[in-house]
C-alpha cells in the first residue's frame, strides 16, 4: 500500500521528483567533491613534506684578479728561535709565487720591520742579486714606505727575496707581526699579506656543501663587473655597465628563472641576454668581444640567447638592486656622453 503511494505521488509531481533527484545528485557530489579535495589535499602536502625542499642560499667568494699570487714568509736567524737578543741580526725569507694562468702586472712587494728592527744595509737580494739600497730598505721606501715594484710576474714564475734586520730591542719577536709584509698589483690594487691561509675555491666549496647532510646539490656561480661599455660586437657597444655570469648547464636546468630562448649553454661560447643580442645586433654563430679590466680582450662565439627577465637572482648587486634597476641604470648611462658614463660608472657598480 505505502509503495503505491509513493509511486503515485512520483508520477503525479514529476517536476517536484525531479528536483528532488537533481538536489540529491548534487548533495552527494559536493560531498564526494569534499571528500576527494581532503584527501588529496593531505597527499599533496605529505608528499611536499617529504620531497627535497629546494632552498637558493648564497655563500659570496670575493675572488681579486691576483688572487692567485702567493707570497710567503720566512726567518733565519742565529739562534734556534725568532726571539733574538739585541744587536744579533735576522733574515727575512720572501718568496712570491703565481699559481695562475695569466700574467701579473706591477706586483709590489712592501715589507715594513716593526719598531727594534732596524734593516740592514746591503742585505736585500732579488733571486741571489743584490737590490740597489741607497734610500734604506727597497721594500719600504721613504717616508711613505713604498714597496719594490718587480714588473711582471708571468704564469708560473715565481721570485725569491730577502733581506736583514738588526734586532735593537731584544723585547722584540721576529715574526709576521714585526716584519709586516704585503703585495698588490695593477689587477689588485688592495695589499694582500703574507702567509695569509689559501681561500677555498668555488668548485671545492661547492663540493664541500653537496657533501653536507641533507644538501642534494650545490651548484656554483661566479659573477664579474666589467665595466661600461666592455662588450662589442659587428662595430657596435653594448652601452652601460657589463655583468658576466659563469654557471654550468646543470645550474641553468635548476633554475627556472633562467630560459634559453635559442641556441645552447656551452663551455667555450657565450649566451647573450636577449637585450644585449639586441643592442649588438648579434644572432647565434656571431663573435663578440669582451673588454676585460687589465686592457685585454677575447673574443666569444654566441652559442645562446637568454631571457634573463625573471633572473632576479643574477642581478642581485652589492647594493641590493634587481634587473629593473640594472637596466634602469643602463638607460639612464647610456644618455650621458661616454665620459661622464665612465666617472658615473663606480656609483653604478
Amino acid at each position: 500500500m505505502l509503495t503505491r503511494y509513493v509511486l503515485a505521488d512520483l508520477i503525479r509531481n514529476p517536476r517536484r521528483t525531479l528536483a528532488t533527484m537533481v538536489g540529491v545528485v548534487l548533495g552527494v557530489g559536493l560531498f564526494c567533491g569534499v571528500l576527494f579535495f581532503v584527501d588529496g589535499l593531505s597527499a599533496s602536502m605529505t608528499q611536499r613534506a617529504v620531497a627535497p625542499l629546494a632552498i637558493d642560499m648564497q655563500r659570496i667568494v670575493t675572488q681579486p684578479a691576483a688572487a692567485a699570487l702567493v707570497l710567503s714568509q720566512t726567518f733565519d736567524t742565529t739562534i734556534t728561535t725568532t726571539t733574538v737578543d739585541g744587536g744579533e741580526q735576522a733574515r727575512v725569507n720572501l718568496e712570491v709565487v703565481n699559481h695562475s694562468a695569466t700574467a701579473a702586472n706591477e706586483v709590489t712587494i712592501r715589507s715594513v720591520p716593526a719598531a727594534g728592527l732596524v734593516f740592514v744595509s746591503g742585505s736585500a737580494e732579488l733571486d741571489g742579486e743584490l737590490i740597489a739600497d741607497s734610500n734604506g730598505n727597497p721594500f719600504a721606501q721613504g717616508e711613505a714606505r713604498a714597496g719594490y715594484n718587480l714588473g711582471k710576474i708571468e704564469a708560473g714564475q715565481s721570485h725569491q727575496l730577502s733581506y736583514r734586520v738588526e734586532v735593537r730591542d731584544p723585547a722584540v719577536t721576529v715574526n709576521d707581526t714585526t716584519v709586516s709584509t704585503a703585495y698588490s698589483t695593477r689587477e689588485s690594487v688592495n695589499p694582500i699579506g703574507a702567509n695569509q691561509p689559501s681561500q677555498v675555491g668555488l668548485d671545492e666549496l661547492a663540493r664541500l656543501i653537496a657533501q653536507q647532510p641533507g644538501v642534494a646539490h650545490a651548484s656554483p656561480l661566479s659573477i664579474a663587473d666589467l665595466g661600461s661599455d666592455a662588450l662589442h660586437a659587428n662595430d657596435r657597444t653594448a652601452i652601460g655597465p657589463t655583468k658576466i655570469f659563469g654557471f654550468d648547464t646543470s645550474y641553468a636546468e635548476r633554475d627556472e628563472a633562467i630560459d634559453i630562448v635559442d641556441g645552447t649553454l656551452t663551455p667555450d661560447g657565450a649566451v647573450l641576454s636577449a637585450e644585449a643580442a639586441k643592442a649588438l645586433d648579434v644572432t647565434i654563430g656571431d663573435t663578440v668581444t669582451v673588454d676585460l679590466p687589465e686592457g685585454t680582450s677575447i673574443d666569444l662565439t654566441v652559442s645562446g640567447i637568454a631571457d634573463l627577465s625573471r633572473a632576479r637572482s643574477l642581478y642581485s648587486s652589492r647594493r641590493g638592486g634587481d634587473l629593473e634597476t640594472f637596466f634602469k641604470e643602463v638607460r639612464r648611462l647610456s644618455k650621458l656622453p661616454k665620459r661622464e658614463r665612465m666617472l658615473k660608472l663606480r656609483a653604478v657598480l
